[in-house]
C-alpha cells in the first residue's frame, strides 16, 4: 500500500507536520498546489493537511475538485490551528462546513500549530489585532478555550508544534484505527 501526504500551508506549520508524517510513513509530502491527478492515482492512502482558516479547511476545494480521483482511496484529514484541541463536535462542524457530508468515514485529526503575527499577511494581522482588542474587553471566565489561548498569546510569537499530535494520524495511515 502506498501513501501520499498532501498539504496546504500558509505559514509553514502544516508543512512541518506533513513532512514529519511523510518521514515516519516513508512517503512523499507534496504541496497540493503542485499535485497532479497522477500523484493521487498512484497512492492507496492519501493524507490531507491544512490549517483551519475562518472555520474551514484549506484543502477542501482541492478535495472537491479531485473527487473522482479520490474514489476508493483510504483518506485521512488533519488540520492545524493555534487553539487548544477542539472537541469532536467542533471538528465535525469544521468537516461539514468544509467538505459537506462527503467522506464521513475519513478521520479528521487536529494538530496544534503556531502563532506569529509578524509573519502574517497584513490582512490577517489586522483581523487578529481587531480580535485581540475585542478580547481585551471580554471577561476571561466567559471566553471559549480558543479565545483564552489567543488572548494569552497576544502578539507574542508562540509555538505549540509538537510531533505527539501526529501519532493518531500515523496509526490511521497504518490501518491501526481511526482515532
Amino acid at each position: 500500500m502506498s501513501t501520499l501526504v498532501l498539504y496546504h500551508s500558509k505559514y509553514g506549520t502544516t508543512k512541518k507536520y506533513a513532512e514529519a508524517l511523510a518521514r515516519e510513513l516513508s512517503c512523499p509530502a507534496i504541496n497540493q498546489e503542485t499535485a497532479r491527478d497522477q500523484d493521487l492515482t498512484l497512492a492507496d492512502t492519501l493524507v490531507f493537511g491544512s490549517s483551519i482558516r475562518a472555520s474551514g479547511l484549506g484543502f477542501s476545494r482541492f478535495v472537491k475538485n479531485h473527487a473522482a480521483a479520490l474514489e476508493g482511496k483510504h483518506l485521512i484529514f488533519f488540520c492545524v490551528g493555534a487553539s487548544p484541541t477542539p472537541s469532536e463536535e467542533d471538528l465535525e462542524q469544521v468537516r461539514v462546513r468544509s467538505l459537506g457530508k462527503t467522506y464521513p468515514d475519513a478521520p479528521l485529526f487536529y494538530c496544534r500549530g503556531e502563532w506569529d503575527m509578524d509573519s502574517m499577511t497584513t490582512m490577517d494581522r489586522l483581523l487578529c489585532k481587531a480580535l485581540l482588542k475585542t478580547l481585551e474587553k471580554k471577561d476571561t471566565s466567559t471566553m471559549a478555550p480558543w479565545e483564552k489561548a489567543l488572548k494569552e498569546a497576544g502578539q507574542t510569537k508562540t509555538s505549540w508544534y509538537d510531533e505527539k499530535y501526529i501519532a493518531p494520524i500515523l496509526a490511521a495511515a497504518r490501518g491501526e484505527g481511526n482515532r
